[in-house]
């Protein structure tokens, strides 16, 4: 149906005048609030239609197309259903405002990680925008150029630098296809391409005299013709050594970029199960990788930092095998107290995707956090969510690696505050390929602290008893809904913790009380406390503020339970006392 003409008016004084950081609900709330059929789509289109009009303008306003953006980005970031909002010509509208901002360099003035996740979740790949034409021109011509340093280095090397030589040909092959697909679909650029294909002749003149030296001759002119333009201030007196030096980093580059695709071919046999040393070799071989015995060792390194791997020898040959990663449970976090009472946050199942605007229930957290003197928040488990529609195992790999790399990224850090994380079961599907999630996240985050899988024990001053301890736990299967036909027993957990626990080794008389994560339910029993799911489903969502505290002993005299709501922020709806 469309907004209204006083719903565009508000919004567009809002974007221009507000000064401080843009938020759904401050949008929503421009919209009239009789109407129910408003929608996401309504919001996209009109911010859309408003920006390409900005852009199409002689003089646009550098600040408002700024602002347009992160207008847009609240916006999608906040849509449900975002595959069925987005048609094929809103995806084009997009492609065609990111290739603006991309032509008239206004990405420096906007958060990069909005862009890559507009990008992300818009689904483009690439923006193919017809005035991009020269850019890709000039990158085909310095890549022309690094080839040609790099055949002048190769000149006198043996039976590798054939190999090498081969692959060179091959890429001159493709940039000349693309030099000719681009002299069909722009012919005004036709000098531009007349001066490649000079270069390109240049290039071959190189390869007829692989058995030769270089000659100070033929720097001097590739000095000259501008093939090595990033030396060309320093003319006809430019030394060789620092040609050599050039040629040396050329190759520390490309050496990188082969280790680093090679890499991730291995990772995919691997994951296949198709990974013996001839399969691997075959495989490189078809993309144009040929590897040195050490270069190979530095390559199978690489692979074990982030997979785990078995390997086996059949007729003289390896073979690699993917390898369940070892996971801790049961461990231990100690408290140390020096007053009487302890604050901690509990959370649970915020089940981050590679989908998910990771910061937006974090800030809830660290606001609620902060404002309040907590230091440490507890999360019992689900952390990562691992949500994925593929199939084959190398993508869901590689979905794991961009979702722990990009929490490691966005996730925000806020002096003071620690964020201790027990592994939930689907923070355990990342094993299934080999890599612990968790464990690279908080490896790569000082803030953060892994408590490994399914148990955790929290002691107050070391102690381990039921006056100064408690047990979190991630439920390891479904029990008992409230919400079911059947009613609610808390029996059914009891006795589940209890078996499941014996098992362990850790006996529940050990502890004070037991907080559980997974149920997606909110509760406070005698024996255990049901913590809720901080993510938005069909049941209670939330958090607990626990205030713990401690008589003259420092031991645990009873504690505070307080029930927040996720909301716009998490919002304290009630406390309750909970004693032994």
């Amino acid at each position: 149906m469309g907004l209204k003409i006083i719903e565009k008016y508000r919004l567009i004084n809002y974007i221009k005048n507000s000064v401080s950081a843009y938020k759904y609900q401050d949008l929503l709330s421009l919209l009239d609030k009789k109407r129910n059929n408003h929608n996401n789509k309504d919001l996209i289109e009109f911010l859309l239609e408003y920006s390409l009009k900005e852009i199409s303008k002689e003089h646009y306003s550098h600040s408002l197309l700024k602002r347009l953006l992160i207008v847009l980005y609240e916006v999608i970031i906040n849509a449900d259903n975002l595959e069925t909002i987005i048609t094929k010509d809103m995806t084009e509208q997009f492609r065609t405002l990111l290739a603006f901002y991309n032509k008239e360099n206004l990405y420096e003035e906007i958060d990069i990680n909005i862009i890559k996740e507009i990008k992300y979740l818009i689904n483009i790949k690439e923006i193919n925008d017809s005035e991009d034409y020269l850019l890709r021109i000039n990158n085909y011509k310095e890549r022309i150029k690094e080839l040609n340093r790099l055949i002048q280095n190769l000149e006198s090397d043996n039976e590798l630098s054939k190999k090498n030589i081969e692959y060179l040909k091959r890429q001159i092959q493709y940039l000349q296809e693309e030099l000719d697909t681009s002299r069909k679909s722009n012919k005004s650029h036709k000098k531009i391409i007349d001066d490649l294909e000079i270069e390109l002749a240049d290039i071959r003149t190189a390869l007829s005299k692989t058995n030769t030296s270089l000659t100070n001759l033929e720097i001097d002119n590739a000095i000259k013709n501008g093939r090595l333009k990033s030396l060309s201030r320093n003319n006809d007196s430019m030394s060789r050594s620092l040609l050599n030096y050039e040629i040396n980093s050329y190759n520390e580059l490309m050496l990188k970029e082969r280790i680093d695709e090679s890499v991730k071919i291995i990772i995919s046999l691997i994951l296949e199960d198709k990974a013996s040393e001839e399969i691997i070799e075959e495989e490189l071989s078809n993309n144009n990788i040929f590897l040195s015995n050490e270069e190979y060792k530095i390559v199978m390194s690489k692979v074990r930092e982030k997979i785990n791997i078995t390997t086996s020898s059949f007729n003289g040959q390896k073979n690699y095998k993917l390898l369940m990663p070892y996971y801790y449970k049961n461990q231990f976090l100690d408290l140390e107290a020096d007053s009487d009472c302890i604050d901690i946050l509990l959370v649970s199942d915020l089940h981050l995707t590679t989908s998910s605007y990771v910061d937006k229930n974090i800030e809830k957290i660290y606001e609620y956090a902060t404002n309040n003197g907590i230091s440490l928040i507890l999360n019992l488990g689900d952390f990562f969510g691992f949500k994925t529609d593929a199939k084959d195992a190398i993508t869901k790999y590689n979905n794991g690696c961009y979702l722990v790399e990009k929490c490691i990224n966005l996730i925000p850090r806020v002096t003071g505050i620690y964020h201790a994380i027990l592994g939930g079961n689907h923070d355990k599907d990342s094993l299934k390929y080999g890599y612990d999630a968790l464990k690279i996240f908080t490896d790569n985050r000082e803030d953060f602290i892994n408590l490994g899988y399914d148990s955790a024990s929290i002691t107050i001053n070391g102690k381990l008893s039921n006056k100064t301890s408690f047990l979190i736990h991630h439920l390891q299967k479904k029990v008992t809904d409230p919400l079911s036909k059947n009613g609610f027993n808390p029996n059914d957990y009891h006795e589940y913790l209890t078996n499941y626990h014996n098992a362990q080794g850790m006996l529940l008389k050990n502890y004070y009380t037991s907080m559980l994560g997974g149920s997606h339910m909110n509760g406070i029993y005698s024996n255990f406390i049901l913590v809720p799911s901080l993510l938005n489903d069909r049941k209670y969502n939330g958090a607990m503020h626990l205030r713990i505290f401690l008589n003259e002993k420092k031991e645990i005299d009873n504690i505070i339970v307080i029930n927040l709501i996720n909301d716009y922020k998490l919002i304290a709806a009630s406390e309750i006392l909970y004693k032994k």
